[in-house]
């Protein structure tokens, strides 16, 4: 085995790690706001668009976000239940519809764009880490310029982490098909690569390196073994009652899935965060 492959197997897992809590941030700014449940991707950069733009027609949001038309109407009749969009006839063509923010949306606008800033900036050193650990074989980033406030680059910051998220999600589906993808999706893909970055891994790993508790662990481990991903096995070291965690062939077809994901997508991972970074940076100066 190449020495620097626990090296590189370990960082990926962190990657991950780090891309997904700082996900979990991110969405929750706008989760507040606009009172939505873990949005994603592809709703927020609806929700970014009509932040930004007067109005905009489904065709339009569709082909801005990736959703399919009936999504982003379902999505929007949602917005609208709540009181935070409205239609309105086009001015241009009476035939179409056009979307927009209430005043109600745009107070949700304007609360999310203070509360990006804000994460933005109590987020920098999560954004650095993930700037270092992207860093490798990486074209260097490009600065965005000084800013005395993130406030009017908060929803165009949004839309450029929504689109790199979409980029990776694209390139693992791409790799694993969609089905096989949603299943591993959360803390699972981040446990299997935890898993089969380690040549003996026991339950205890998961629970150091995932900071679990030895509960969570042990469903972990369950769901994984539930859906063939992984699986428990004894007399792997001398310690023949040790109870170790490895990947079955799915379980490690989906690990080098996403490591493969992961390589193709780092040089925009890398410049997308060094560019936050610099605007962070750049803003509190």
């Amino acid at each position: 085995m190449n020495a620097s492959k626990p090296a590189e197997r370990a960082a990926s897992w962190r990657l991950v790690d780090r891309m997904a809590a700082y996900a979990n941030e991110f969405t929750g700014v706008i989760d507040s706001a606009f009172g939505t449940d873990y949005i994603s991707d592809e709703q927020l950069l609806v929700i970014a668009t009509l932040a930004t733009q007067p109005r905009a027609t489904v065709v339009a949001l569709s082909e801005l976000s990736g959703l399919e038309r009936g999504q982003v109407l379902r999505f929007l009749r949602d917005l609208t239940a709540r009181g935070l969009v409205a239609a309105q006839r086009s001015t241009v063509d009476r035939r179409k519809r056009e979307y927009l923010l209430t005043d109600a949306g745009r107070e949700a606008a304007d609360r999310a764009a203070n509360g990006l800033e804000r994460f933005f900036a109590t987020s920098a050193s999560l954004a650095e880490e993930i700037v270092r650990l992207t860093a490798v074989g990486a074209a260097p980033g490009r600065s965005s310029g000084a800013a005395a406030s993130l406030v009017p680059l908060a929803w165009e910051l949004a839309a450029e982490v929504a689109r790199t998220g979409q980029q990776l999600s694209e390139a693992i589906a791409s790799r694993l098909g969609n089905a096989r993808a949603e299943r591993i999706g959360g803390r699972r893909i981040i446990a299997l690569l935890v898993i089969t970055s380690h040549d003996a891994c026991r339950p205890s790993t998961l629970v150091s390196d995932l900071g679990i508790s030895p509960a969570g662990a042990t469903y972990m481990i369950d769901t994984l073994e539930s859906q063939g991903l992984a699986q428990r096995v004894r007399g792997i070291d001398a310690d023949r009652r040790a109870i170790h965690i490895v990947a079955t062939a799915e379980g490690i077809a989906a690990a080098t899935a996403v490591r493969d994901a992961l390589e193709d997508i780092t040089p925009a991972l890398h410049r997308q965060f060094t560019r936050l970074l610099t605007a962070t940076v750049a803003a509190s100066a």
